[in-house]
């Protein structure tokens, strides 16, 4: 089975959701907007598509990802980020995620460390809606178990985890609905050691993985990957 497969689907989504912190402080963007009608989202995330590095040894990932329009946020969650793995019970993301505040896409992260869950939303911080520029890193360049989560080049927090190194680092596009959009964006991706962040490996071999063959990982180039709809 792959140990990456469905990085938040591992997640009962009924726990999770009563967990998320719903943050109402951020001013968004496009004023006037109000978010998606909350309506019950029960169960697992119905998809991904994930592209991956599964070379032994990284320490991080580091890649600009599309924030969809706010127009095409779902009331039902979504996410894009970026993540490392050791396995379902230890992994750490970074990425963004609809909220159902009106506040707009808010940065999240989320930590599991056998099973213990750490997870939560950042205030304060702005993403530009339909914009592939926002830059999410993650990284442990001290090769210890704090894992440093940077936004647009700015130091966030450090989480901790209980491993150093990750079997896998990868990128995410989940929904919960089959009805909602997959599509993604994630270019300048680059593999992290601890000396920094390089373009150490052909992104384009990566492999995805999808719950449904309509939506896949398109590589323009080892570092600029899409998550479209082929149906």
């Amino acid at each position: 089975m792959d140990r990456a497969k469905g990085s938040l689907r591992r997640l009962s989504w009924s726990r999770c959701l009563i967990s998320w912190v719903v943050v109402t402080t951020i001013i968004p963007l496009v004023w006037g907007l109000e978010s998606p009608a909350a309506m019950a989202c029960t169960g697992s995330p119905q998809d991904n598509v994930e592209a991956k590095d599964g070379r032994y040894g990284l320490q991080g990932v580091h890649s600009n990802v599309l924030v969809n329009n706010f127009a095409e946020f779902p009331a039902c969650p979504i996410a894009r980020s970026v993540g490392a793995f050791v396995d379902g019970n230890d992994f750490v993301e970074f990425g963004w995620k609809n909220d159902f505040s009106g506040s707009g896409n808010i940065p999240f992260f989320h930590v599991e460390r056998g099973g213990v869950v750490n997870q939560g939303f950042f205030t304060g911080h702005r993403l530009a809606f339909g914009d592939d520029t926002n830059d999410f890193k993650l990284q442990n360049g001290n090769a210890n178990y704090g894992w440093a989560l940077d936004l647009n080049g700015s130091y966030l927090q450090s989480v901790t985890t209980r491993f150093t190194i990750a079997s896998i680092v990868l990128t995410n596009s989940e929904r919960h609905n089959s009805t909602d959009t997959l599509y993604a964006h994630f270019h300048g991706l680059t593999s992290c050691i601890s000396s920094g962040c390089n373009n150490y490996v052909s992104w384009n071999n990566s492999v995805g993985f999808v719950n449904t063959p309509c939506w896949q990982n398109h590589f323009e180039t080892d570092d600029n990957v899409y998550v479209r709809y082929y149906c």
